[in-house]
């Protein structure tokens, strides 16, 4: 070969290839120009070479993050679809019970009160079990008295539990 010209492929500093050109045209010898050329097509090419190397581990990625996603997606929908039996199971289960069930959170909203309480509070039937601790003060000051009377005076049934709240207990 009479002219042969190298030049390095290389992306980020780190060498990928290498660009052998041998014998230019008509016998002739390359010239500075030519490596000049060269040299930038090779940039080029090393940049593409970068962009389908990162294309393709992204897609491997992108495909184990959609699988793991995947698995979570079935994972907590079998855990909801567990939450769900057991929610039905301790709905049924309070819905069956003769006594009286009130419900509160840690700021003293009623979050839950069960037929007998809402009957014992004149509260109607199909009112939603979600009840503002005002509605229940206003009953508190209205209702207590006689609902004292009734369940813990006059029929003061065995199974019943009794815990009278006193304001000192909350402070």
């Amino acid at each position: 070969s009479k002219s042969f010209i190298c030049v390095p492929l290389l992306t980020h500093n780190r060498l990928i290839g290498i660009v052998n050109v041998t014998n230019k045209k008509g016998a002739e010898t390359f010239t500075s120009s030519d490596v000049n050329l060269l040299a930038i097509l090779a940039g080029h090419a090393a940049s593409a070479i970068a962009n389908i190397r990162n294309y393709s581990l992204l897609k491997h990625l992108n495909q184990n993050l959609k699988e793991q996603i995947d698995d979570a997606t079935r994972e907590l929908t079998s855990k909801n679809e567990d939450l769900e039996t057991l929610r039905q199971y301790n709905e049924n289960i309070i819905k069956s019970l003769s006594l009286g069930l009130l419900v509160f959170d840690k700021n003293l909203e009623v979050t839950y009160l069960n037929h007998m309480i809402k009957g014992l509070l004149h509260f109607p039937a199909h009112q939603n079990s979600r009840v503002k601790t005002s509605d229940i003060n206003l009953l508190r000051q209205e209702t207590w008295a006689s609902v004292y009377n009734q369940v813990f005076i006059e029929q003061r049934p065995k199974h019943l539990i009794h815990y009278e709240y006193t304001d000192h207990e909350h402070t």
